[in-house]
C-alpha cells in the first residue's frame, strides 16, 4: 500500500520519456515506407502494450456502477470541445490565426459546448465532474503550475528543435541531445520516487520551476552558431525539472482525492489530462506565435539598421558574389542573387533572435511561478505564526 503513490508517480512520469525516445528513432527505419512505416510502428507499440497487459494483468480493484445516462452527454460535449480546441492549437500556427476563418468557427463551437457541459455538471445531484472544485484556490494553483511546466516542455519540443533546425541540423544529428534529455528525465523520476513525501510537495514544485527557468535562461544566449553540445546542460535541466514537477503534482492531486473522497477521482483525471495535453499544444502554439511575430519585428529592425552603402554590407555582398561568380556570369543576376543571400542571412538572424525571445518568455514565467510559490508559502507561514498565540489560553 505504501508503494502505491510511488508507483502512480512513476507510471504517470514514464510517458514523458516518449518525446526524447521518438526523437532518437532513426529516420532510415521510417523513410522507406513514409507515413505507412510510422503508422506501422505505432500499431506495433499498441499491440505490444496489449500483450503486456495480458501477460501482467493489473491487480483486482473495487468496482461499482457509478455512471449514469446523462454522463454520456457530458462526455460527448467535453470530448468534442477539447478536440476542436486541440485542433486549433495544433494547426493555428500553420494556417495562421487570423487567416483561416475555420479556426475561429471551431473555437466558437468549442467554447459553448464546453460551457454547456460544465453547466450541466454544476446542476446535477451526482455530477461526473465537480465543477466548483475546479475553482478552489488549490486547484487554480495546480492549473497555473501545470501550464507553466507544459510550456517549458514546449520550449524543448518546439523552440530548441526549431533553433537547431534553422541551423540546418536533421533529426538524426540530434540523437545525442535527446539521449541526454532522456537520462535527465529518468533522473528526475528517480529523484521524485526516492524523496516523495506529502510535506515536500510545494517545495519540490518550486525547485522544479527554478530549474526550468534556469534551463530556459541558458538558452536565451543562443546564436546562429549554436549546436547540440551547447544545449546539453540547458535541455537536461528542462527535462529534469519537468519530471521533477510531475510527481509532486500527482501526489497533490492524490492528496485532494484522499481528503475529499473517491468521487473526485474522475474530475482530477480530467483536469490532469487537460493540463498535460491541451497545455502542451497551447504552449507550442504560444511559443510559435511569439517566435513568428518577433522574427518579423527583428527582421524589420535589422533591415532598417543596414544601409546598402555601409562598408560591412558591401563587403558581405561582395563575398556572396565571389562565391556565386563561378556559376552566374551575368553581373545583374549575380548582384541580385548576392542580395538574396544577404536577405536570407538577415532572416536567419532575425529568427534566432526571435527564438531567444521565446526562451525569455519561458524563463520569466518559470521564475515568476517559483517566486509566486515562495511568496504564498511565506505568507502562509506568517499567518500561521500570528494566529498561533491567539490559540494559546492562559
Amino acid at each position: 500500500v505504501k508503494s502505491r503513490p510511488v508507483a502512480a508517480v512513476i507510471g504517470f512520469s514514464l510517458p514523458q520519456l516518449a518525446i526524447p525516445l521518438a526523437r532518437m528513432f532513426p529516420l532510415s527505419a521510417i523513410a522507406p515506407l513514409g507515413w505507412q512505416g510510422l503508422h506501422l510502428i505505432e500499431l506495433a507499440m499498441a499491440l505490444a502494450a496489449w500483450a503486456m497487459l495480458n501477460l501482467m494483468p493489473l491487480p483486482p480493484v473495487e468496482r461499482g456502477k457509478v455512471f449514469e445516462p446523462l454522463d454520456a452527454v457530458t462526455v460527448m460535449l467535453t470530448i468534442t470541445s477539447m478536440l476542436l480546441i486541440c485542433t486549433v492549437c495544433a494547426l493555428g500556427r500553420y494556417y495562421w490565426w487570423t487567416d483561416a476563418a475555420w479556426l475561429g468557427w471551431a473555437l466558437a463551437a468549442a467554447i459553448p459546448m464546453l460551457a454547456l457541459a460544465l453547466f450541466i455538471e454544476d446542476r446535477r445531484e451526482r455530477p461526473l465532474l465537480l465543477v466548483r472544485w475546479f475553482g478552489t484556490k488549490e486547484i487554480v494553483f495546480f492549473i497555473l503550475v501545470a501550464i507553466v511546466v507544459r510550456l517549458a516542455l514546449s520550449e524543448q519540443t518546439y523552440a530548441a528543435i526549431g533553433l537547431l533546425t534553422l541551423g540546418g541540423l536533421t533529426s538524426d544529428q540530434l540523437h545525442p541531445l535527446f539521449a541526454t534529455v532522456m537520462v535527465a528525465m529518468a533522473a528526475g523520476i528517480a529523484t521524485v520516487a526516492l524523496t516523495l513525501r506529502p510535506d515536500r510537495v510545494v517545495p519540490t514544485i518550486m525547485v522544479a520551476a527554478v530549474i526550468i527557468g534556469l534551463g530556459a535562461w541558458l538558452d536565451t544566449h543562443s546564436t546562429s552558431l549554436t549546436r547540440p553540445p551547447e544545449l546539453y546542460l540547458s535541455q537536461a535541466l528542462l527535462g529534469f525539472g519537468t519530471t521533477l514537477f510531475l510527481g509532486p503534482a500527482l501526489l497533490f492531486g492524490i492528496g485532494q482525492i484522499i481528503t475529499r473522497g473517491p468521487n473526485y477521482l474522475v474530475s482530477f483525471i480530467v483536469l490532469f489530462s487537460t493540463t498535460q495535453n491541451v497545455g502542451g499544444l497551447a504552449g507550442s502554439a504560444l511559443l510559435s506565435t511569439i517566435q513568428v511575430g518577433r522574427a518579423r519585428a527583428h527582421s524589420e529592425r535589422l533591415a532598417e539598421a543596414l544601409s546598402t552603402g555601409a562598408p560591412a554590407v558591401v563587403k558581405r555582398i561582395a563575398t556572396y558574389a565571389h562565391l556565386l561568380e563561378s556559376r552566374v556570369t551575368d553581373p545583374t543576376a549575380l548582384r541580385q542573387q548576392a542580395n538574396g543571400l544577404l536577405g536570407q542571412a538577415l532572416s536567419g538572424q532575425a529568427n534566432v533572435l526571435a527564438f531567444n525571445d521565446a526562451f525569455w518568455v519561458v524563463t520569466i514565467l518559470a521564475f515568476g511561478i517559483a517566486t509566486f510559490i515562495a511568496g504564498m508559502t511565506l505568507l502562509a507561514r506568517l499567518q500561521a505564526g500570528t494566529a498561533q498565540p491567539a490559540q494559546v489560553t492562559p
